[in-house]
């Protein structure tokens, strides 16, 4: 049976999923995981091909190094935790115990936090950088011009103000 683009794709997502929450699940708990999501995959060969096709595609994207492999491991987390978050942010109206502003406030910086935390380590693990694609090496400018640099007081004066209005940071305190 021929599987259509937008099922397949949802397909990837839900098996996605469960193997960023655990990387040893096995095809028959894929299986009856699917099943539980009224998803018939009768066929564990197929199961296997797919689950095969989706790693070749995180390994494909994050360019077969190990760093790079691991960095996707850690958005795709990253990505599923987001999600349980939004859903605090935004609570649906037929939800019955909606969270509290403070519950709301606290998931937004939580998502802040994450989104930062992420970052950071893409670009200490070098995940950002246009030498790690094949190909392409930065010229001596371009490094120059990437290396750290302080910021001017007034940016950072600027990030502060901002930092301290959006409750991120208490007021008075230096960074």
């Amino acid at each position: 049976m021929k599987i259509g683009t937008d099922t397949k794709e949802r397909l990837k997502r839900i098996i996605r999923d469960a193997v960023a929450l655990d990387p040893m699940i096995s095809l028959r708990e894929l299986q009856a995981l699917l099943l539980k999501r009224n998803i018939k995959m009768g066929n564990l060969n197929s199961l296997a091909k797919l689950r095969k096709e989706i790693t070749a595609e995180a390994v494909e994207e994050s360019d077969r190094k190990q760093v790079i492999e691991r960095f996707a491991e850690m958005s795709e987390r990253s990505r599923l935790m987001q999600q349980q978050l939004w859903k605090v942010i935004f609570p649906s109206d037929t939800q019955l115990d909606r969270p509290t502003l403070s519950e709301q406030m606290l998931a937004m910086r939580t998502i802040a936090s994450m989104d930062a935390k992420l970052l950071k380590a893409g670009i200490e693990m070098g995940v950002y950088r246009k030498d790690m694609l094949p190909g392409k090496k930065y010229t001596e400018e371009e490094e120059f011009a990437l290396r750290n640099q302080p910021l001017p007081p007034e940016i950072k004066a600027s990030i502060r103000w901002a930092f301290e209005n959006w409750g991120f940071v208490p007021r008075n305190e230096e960074v």
